[in-house]
């Protein structure tokens, strides 16, 4: 499983000590303005008076001050007199102290007549900036929680789901192991019979021995999760195509089969040659099962053609094209999807809607592309598979 960046711990944790440090550091400069405003406005009012040393205006100003909220409780006195004279002192009153919301101030200032004064005051802070900034921390705190239990959830059930499928793959190839072990008895059974068959066409009975054999590596192939994938050249691909072209031959006699390539085409393709022969089977009973639903007998045609001759990484397309009754247009998006079947009546094991889902995610695992589409000028419709192909 791959974690995304935003589903990581560490993440979460760092991105909220950074959110919380860089909202207590904004409010921090704010307070710092506000008793820089502070500091400037005394110094600015008490100017004259420090430098005549006019104690009773400088006492005026500062409780005037004070009374239009400046300050809660401030402290001035001389620091160069040796008796370290208090001109203004509300901090007597104790209520300041005793505040838990505010801030201790220092200034120092110095009048035209060489004497220096310490100012003291303290600052409450608005109680509306506080309730802010306690609920931006409880929200960053609550929602760093909500997005680790979140993330701790997804991991656990991400977890619990590898392991279940995990469980469900061991239990599946063991029943497919089963499976291809009992099934291997009587295909081994009937190869042998149709070994000592004279009286049957030579032809039909090679054809016969291959189709067992091909159905025997498909449910071989169920044992396995990786299945073997290798580079083909185009003759081999059209004696694969010719199999199963063969195969559809002896049971449907009345539908004919029309096979057109180009024998100088020297490519190859990087396929599943099972999985190939299972895909074209597939989509050839599809275009039987629309023949048969309008009409006892028709035409299929295969295709193969190069999009480029001798170029390196162009296409190889293969064409079934048949001439059946074609697919509705509120249908034809719906085709490939997993579990969806249309017009499926001619083949009882047929309908799952699992053939052309699979067949698309093979050629996509191959490079490759499918497409399904109805026919312009005529009745019917094409599957249209590109694979990637390579010069010999």
């Amino acid at each position: 499983m791959q974690t995304n960046i935003f589903f990581n711990f560490k993440i979460i944790i760092f991105a909220s000590i950074i959110s919380l440090f860089s909202i207590f550091v904004f409010f921090r400069m704010d307070q710092v303005k506000d008793s820089d405003k502070i500091k400037k406005a005394v110094q600015t009012i008490l100017r004259n008076e420090i430098a005549v040393a006019n104690s009773y205006a400088m006492s005026k100003s500062l409780a005037d001050l004070q009374a239009a909220g400046f300050f809660e409780c401030a402290r001035l006195i001389e620091k160069t007199n040796e008796y370290k004279r208090v001109y203004f002192d509300t901090f007597l009153s104790g209520k300041c102290e005793n505040s838990p919301f505010g801030y201790l101030i220092k200034d120092e200032y110095k009048g035209m007549n060489g004497l220096v004064y310490n100012f003291n005051f303290y600052k409450n802070k608005d109680q509306k900036v506080i309730i802010l900034e306690v609920v931006l921390y409880l929200l960053i705190i609550l929602t760093t929680y909500v997005l680790v239990n979140s993330v701790k959830q997804y991991k656990e059930f991400n977890k619990s789901k590898i392991d279940l499928l995990e469980l469900e793959k061991k239990n599946f190839q063991s029943i497919n192991k089963q499976v291809t072990h009992d099934v291997a008895s009587p295909l081994s059974s009937l190869k042998m019979m149709m070994g000592l068959l004279h009286n049957i066409d030579p032809e039909v009975k090679a054809i016969l021995i291959k189709s067992i054999d091909r159905t025997y590596e498909i449910f071989n192939s169920l044992a396995y999760t990786e299945e073997a994938i290798e580079s083909v050249d185009f003759s081999e691909v059209v004696d694969l195509i010719w199999q199963i072209i063969n195969e559809k031959k002896i049971s449907h006699k009345n539908i004919k089969f029309e096979f057109v390539f180009d024998s100088t085409i020297s490519k190859r393709v990087v396929i599943s040659k099972m999985s190939f022969q299972r895909i074209l089977s597939n989509v050839l009973n599809n275009s039987i099962d629309s023949i048969l639903s309008c009409a006892s007998n028709g035409v299929i045609e295969i295709n193969i053609y190069s999009s480029s001759i001798n170029v390196p990484g162009d296409y190889l397309i293969f064409k079934v094209i048949d001439n059946g009754a074609g697919i509705p247009n509120d249908i034809i998006a719906k085709i490939g999807e997993r579990g969806f079947s249309y017009g499926k009546k001619s083949d009882k094991f047929s309908g799952a809607g699992l053939g052309l889902h699979d067949a698309i995610q093979k050629i996509k695992n191959w490079g490759g592309l499918l497409y399904i589409y109805n026919n312009k000028l005529s009745r019917g419709a094409t599957v249209e598979m590109n694979l990637v192909a390579h010069n010999k």
